[in-house]
């Protein structure tokens, strides 16, 4: 049974974000290694370059990861200040999930199916997270920012509040989902 009775409200419609999100998504980490390792390695994982070209892509590639994160904080405080509403998806790896289900990958395939953007962020670092306009909105609290959320006219809307809401099945969480967006 899924109580939400404390955050029913009206539909959303969500705004276009899709630059933002392709923004956002050509700065992940696993795109930036993919491009590291496309320069120094073949497909069987073999050194192509000399010793002293890897050391020089390999700093490269350090300060790209470094700067990575709070540039996603940037874009997402940039989404706040412009009023936008928008889903996101924030998992802080140290904070624990209470349900069996993983909600961030469930959400992210429905959200997919319906070709719905959206904006997803797993934080092992939290570089930066502290000071962003994200963290004030959720009120400072990791367990509430540790969740699917939706952002309405750049104040935060509605979120899963664990303690009061269990997802055992996908069909679960796109019945909460379809409360507030709509899904086509």
């Amino acid at each position: 049974q899924i109580d939400d009775t404390p955050f029913r409200q009206a539909q959303v419609v969500l705004s276009d974000i899709s630059s933002e999100r392709k923004e956002f998504d050509a700065i992940s980490s696993y795109t930036l290694r993919e491009k590291f390792e496309s320069k120094v390695y073949d497909k069987d994982y073999n050194l192509i370059v000399s010793e002293a070209e890897f050391e020089k892509e390999s700093k490269l590639y350090d300060a790209e990861i470094e700067k990575y994160e709070p540039l996603k904080i940037k874009i997402l405080d940039n989404l706040l200040d412009s009023k936008k509403t928008f889903i996101l998806l924030i998992e802080l790896p140290r904070c624990g999930m209470n349900n069996s289900l993983n909600k961030f990958e469930t959400a992210e395939k429905i959200l997919d199916k319906y070709n719905i953007n959206y904006i997803s962020l797993s934080y092992a670092s939290n570089d930066g997270l502290y000071e962003s306009k994200i963290y004030k909105l959720f009120g400072k609290d990791e367990e509430k920012l540790n969740s699917v959320s939706i952002i309405k006219d750049g104040k935060l809307y509605v979120y899963i509040d664990e303690s009061k809401t269990s997802f055992k099945t996908e069909s679960d969480l796109k019945k909460w989902l379809s409360k507030y967006i709509k899904l086509k």
